[in-house]
């Protein structure tokens, strides 16, 4: 098909990958004082037509998402699906710490990239046509199958927290999930922020959203919160001095949410949610590797050590389940006690 941007043959394109560190599909492009954001399908990802159907859709529900300019589905073009979109001006980050901000600027910053995940978690997903949009019937479990497969499909030495965790995840499901538009990977860096404003003015690669359980959102934008600061997979902030910094905490992230939201429980599977976000850290990351030689070596135990941080909040989540058990009324008394 043929994209409706007119370019001259006269002007040059120029070419910059966005976070080349991260293997991005997203570029900028700069052509006759335009600016253009162009996006490929990656091979994980879902189909370019489906993602193009979401953004028109979101177009004017006050969600902020790009404009798009067209969609082009012959991979012969650049080699895979693409879509081309405008440019949003503003501030992007990758490292979530947000260095060279005052405490202040970091918290607003926050506090904005909360208030949009609530903003497309109220969508009226009916009132743009979005209601068949993906599959919402028991979300996470087809989700924990299909990361176990993924897993599976590229397994090279066997991860011992890897099996228990596919073991365990099926077993311990949220019991109540309720479904929404979801984002699939709500993050900082994947957010535009007004040049001068705590304002997101863009949210980025739509490409893994759906209709599904909005709590995979909240705790996905959270990752960073249990990781350290040299985590190759993901910048983490978790030996940082939140408070210092200004930068909310998990519990703080989380009471906001769930004001915001009317849930008066708060998110009871926390670690549920923050164990399964791993483990699909770990299988994704063993795919990426497996044809390497360091997939074999440094990047494999790279991936049984996030494993083995998810079977740690694993095992939180059980000692919270034991401790929310009711008591007998002699639990823990001696049965000598008064002979």
């Amino acid at each position: 098909m043929m994209l409706s941007v007119s370019i001259s043959e006269a002007d040059s394109v120029a070419v910059q990958q966005l976070n080349p560190s991260q293997s991005n599909s997203l570029y900028h492009l700069t052509t006759g004082g335009r600016h253009l954001l162009l996006r490929k399908q990656q091979k994980t990802s879902r189909a370019m037509e489906t993602e193009f159907r979401l953004l028109k859709s979101l177009s004017g529900s006050g969600i902020p998402v790009p404009e798009i300019i067209d969609l082009c589905e012959n991979p012969s073009v650049l080699g895979a699906p693409f879509l081309l979109m405008e440019v949003c001006l503003g501030r992007m980050f990758s490292d979530p710490s947000l260095p060279g901000l005052t405490p202040g600027d970091r918290r607003a910053l926050y506090q904005a990239m909360q208030h949009t995940l609530c903003h497309i978690h109220c969508l009226d997903t009916r009132a743009v046509g979005l209601e068949d949009y993906g599959e919402p019937v028991d979300y996470m479990g087809l989700q924990v199958q299909w990361w176990t497969q993924q897993y599976r499909n590229s397994e090279t030495l066997p991860i011992p927290a890897m099996e228990r965790l596919i073991q365990w995840l099926p077993l311990h499901l949220p019991k109540h999930q309720r479904s929404t538009l979801i984002h699939g990977s709500f993050s900082l860096e994947n957010l535009v922020f007004h040049p001068e404003k705590p304002e997101v003015v863009a949210v980025m690669d739509w490409g893994r959203s759906r209709l599904g359980d909005p709590l995979t959102d909240l705790t996905f934008s959270c990752m960073a919160h249990c990781l350290p600061q040299d985590n190759p997979l993901l910048t983490g902030i978790s030996e940082r001095g939140l408070v210092q910094l200004g930068i909310p905490t998990v519990e703080e992230v989380m009471g906001q949410y769930c004001s915001s939201m009317g849930l008066e429980e708060g998110v009871p599977d926390w670690n549920f949610y923050m164990a399964f976000h791993l483990f699909c850290m770990a299988a994704s990351h063993q795919g990426e590797s497996k044809s390497t030689i360091a997939g074999q070596t440094g990047s494999g135990r790279l991936a049984e050590q996030v494993a083995d941080l998810a079977w740690d909040f694993a095992t939180k989540e059980g000692f919270r389940i034991f401790n929310a058990m009711p008591r007998s009324p002699h639990a823990g008394t001696s049965p000598l006690k008064g002979k």
